[in-house]
């Protein structure tokens, strides 16, 4: 199992290349890891215990959290002019609720 305490660890007595390095995170990144919950359930009178996988950077489930967070938001960026270098004369600063406003 990899993780940042045993890799550090290990850090300490071996100095690892940048090689060993990429490689020890994708196989950090293509371990899955769950965490455990536990529910008390007033009907069964018995605790019912739920799997969860964790969401770590580069793995299927973070990949579709952020996916989600910026879902829409491509399309609403399409007119949105951010910087427009030929456009020296109205260099007005927006803040950042005029920013918004103007969306």
């Amino acid at each position: 199992m990899v993780s940042l305490r045993s890799f550090l660890k290990d850090d300490l007595i071996q100095n690892y290349t940048i090689e060993e390095i990429v490689e020890k995170y994708q196989e950090w990144v293509t371990q899955d890891t769950y965490m455990i919950l536990t529910k008390w359930n007033k009907e069964k009178w018995k605790n019912d215990v739920f799997a969860v996988k964790c969401s770590k950077r580069g793995n299927d489930v973070y990949k579709t959290r952020v996916k989600r967070k910026f879902d829409g938001v491509g399309e609403l960026s399409k007119n949105i002019i951010f910087f427009n270098p030929k456009d020296r004369k109205n260099n007005k600063k927006l803040h950042r609720t005029e920013f918004y406003n103007k969306i």
